[in-house]
């Protein structure tokens, strides 16, 4: 194996877990933010009954400000961003290559580009670790 293939497998890997962390969290965040909804709120009315605050199991309280596609979580004191998707009450652990470079910015891991991410998922889509979401294109699940 060449070198530039050691980094590009090292580079990989290191986005993948990147993306379980971020899916993880997601996870939990919407869980926490659904638990709050009104009874029988879709992710299309979900503006009007989104709690401020979300507080996920290990007691991290997140900030929650519902946008036109989707809702953004921001720990106030670390300033970790989460971007959930419109579609995160059907699909908690959608993610995509902006979101996955806004919560790498956020916690200042990483400062590579949205094409670089963009090609990232595609390679992981190729080899089989995540495929594409059935209902939104560019949007991704792990396997």
């Amino acid at each position: 194996m060449t070198t530039n293939n050691t980094l590009s497998v090292n580079i990989t890997m290191k986005r993948l877990q990147l993306i379980r962390e971020y899916v993880a969290l997601q996870e939990k965040l919407v869980s926490a933010a659904v638990s709050k909804l009104s009874p029988g709120a879709s992710e299309y009315d979900f503006e009007e009954s989104l709690a401020a605050k979300t507080t996920i199991d290990d007691g991290t309280t997140w900030l929650a400000k519902a946008h036109g596609l989707g809702v953004m979580f921001t720990n106030p004191k670390s300033r970790t961003v989460v971007d959930a998707h419109i579609g995160f009450i059907d699909a908690p652990n959608v993610f995509d290559a902006w979101r996955l470079v806004q919560y790498c910015e956020s916690t200042q891991r990483t400062n590579e580009d949205l094409k670089s991410w963009q090609e990232t998922l595609e390679e992981l889509t190729r080899n089989g670790t995540i495929e594409p979401h059935r209902r939104h294109e560019r949007h991704y699940v792990m396997k």
